[in-house]
C-alpha cells in the first residue's frame, strides 16, 4: 500500500473494486504469522495483522486461477488480472504459503487482489476467497504520498 492516510468505514454493499480491511480465518492467520507473511500487531481478533486488498470477485462470480493470472466472470463481463503465483517469496526466499490450488471456482465469498504491488502481494491467489465475516471494514484513501520510492 502506498504510504498515506486511510479511513476505515462500515462494511455495507461490498462491490468489485472496493478496498477492504480483512482478518483471515484463525488457522490461516496463525500459519501466515509463523511464515513471516503477517505481523503480530493486534489489528485482528487473533492478534494478527489486517490485510488491505481490493475485491475482484463477489459471491456468484466464476473465478479461474492459473499460475499466471486470475480471470473473473462477473455477470456478462470478464476481467483478467495478470497475477503470477510465485513459488518462492521474494522477501524470505522460502516457499510461498498456499492454501488453494489452481483451477476454476464458483465464488461463494470474496476474492481479493493486491492492488498496489501485484507481483509480491499475498492475496486470494494463495489463500482463496474470504467470507463477509472476514471483511472488517472498507478502506478509503484520504491522502496518499505520490513519491513512488516510499511505497511499502
Amino acid at each position: 500500500m502506498p504510504q498515506g492516510l486511510y479511513k476505515k468505514e462500515a462494511v455495507d454493499n461490498l462491490q468489485i473494486g472496493d478496498l477492504v480491511g480483512v482478518c483471515l480465518d484463525h488457522q490461516k492467520a496463525k500459519l501466515a504469522v509463523e511464515h513471516n507473511i503477517l505481523a503480530v500487531n493486534n489489528q485482528c481478533p487473533d492478534g494478527s495483522q489486517m490485510l488491505i486488498k481490493k475485491i475482484i470477485a463477489v459471491p456468484g462470480d466464476r473465478v479461474e486461477l492459473t499460475n499466471k493470472h486470475i480471470k473473473v466472470s462477473h455477470c456478462n463481463y470478464h476481467y483478467t488480472y495478470i497475477a503470477p503465483r510465485l513459488k518462492f517469496s521474494a522477501k524470505t526466499h522460502h516457499p510461498v504459503l498456499t492454501f488453494i490450488d489452481i483451477g476454476q471456482y464458483h465464488s461463494t465469498g470474496y476474492w481479493l487482489y493486491g492492488k498496489y504491488n501485484t507481483r509480491k502481494s499475498w492475496d486470494s491467489r494463495y489463500f482463496g476467497e474470504v467470507s463477509a465475516e472476514n471483511i472488517i471494514s472498507k478502506i478509503k484513501p484520504i491522502s496518499i504520498l505520490t513519491d513512488k520510492s516510499c511505497e511499502l
